[in-house]
């Protein structure tokens, strides 16, 4: 899906920036962090940074798909901040939640998220599984992506072996993304309009996408 090559950029990146402990939105100016919710470390990728812009070229067709596949073909999205996460030995874990946020006064690009993305970078050797409700455990090999919409209750179970590391972005239309209005979101000729169409009878809340060879909040 990444490839290997794309994921060893994303490694040597990590490794030249400081990481901050995972937080979450309490209103439109605040975030706090939890440890009981969330025990994680993360790294920003801003869309128009060159590496950010190889990713989103690899997760845009995926993006594609998924919204088709979850019954809304028509509506064009543009990427948000990419997030990468380590979920340590230690217990790192989040908890069951959504990605959109219902309270009203929240980031817009919180509450108007249009499709949830995580990109498995290196799996945990015990524990630290993305699970869906309802669903269970998704996305357990390394370069496999899993979309799904924002408002599906999901949570990375607790880490007791290695450490998870993966990648999140959350994606809006570009209407919203303008609305944003806070830079999180590049408007740009990455927005883009789905036309393939998913499995019929299937679970229309999430979709995997597993390499051939090959809420948690932003800033």
């Amino acid at each position: 899906m990444l490839g290997s090559t794309l994921i060893g950029e994303i490694e040597a990146w990590a490794a030249r920036q400081a990481s901050e402990p995972a937080s979450f939105w309490v209103s439109r100016t605040e975030k706090r962090v939890s440890l009981d919710l969330r025990k994680a470390q993360v790294r920003f990728l801003h869309p128009g940074e060159p590496l950010a812009d190889r990713i989103v070229a690899r997760l845009m067709p995926v993006a594609v798909r998924a919204l088709s596949f979850l019954g809304t073909p028509d509506t064009p999205v543009v990427p948000g901040l990419l997030q990468q996460s380590v979920y340590p030995t230690d217990g790192g874990h989040h908890t069951w939640h959504p990605d959109r946020g219902r309270q009203k006064d929240l980031p817009l690009r919180v509450k108007r998220r249009r499709l949830s993305m995580s990109v498995l970078l290196r799996a945990a050797d015990d524990g630290g599984v993305l699970e869906l409700a309802d669903v269970g455990a998704v996305g357990a090999s390394v370069d496999e992506a899993v979309a799904f919409l924002p408002e599906r209750i999901h949570r990375v179970s607790p880490v007791r072996a290695g450490n998870r590391v993966a990648l999140t972005t959350w994606f809006l239309t570009p209407e919203d993304a303008r609305g944003a209005g806070d830079g999180s979101v590049v408007e740009s000729d990455r927005q883009m309009k789905p036309t393939e169409t998913g499995s019929p009878g299937a679970d229309r809340r999430t979709m995997g996408s597993r390499s051939e060879g090959g809420g948690s909040d932003d800033r």
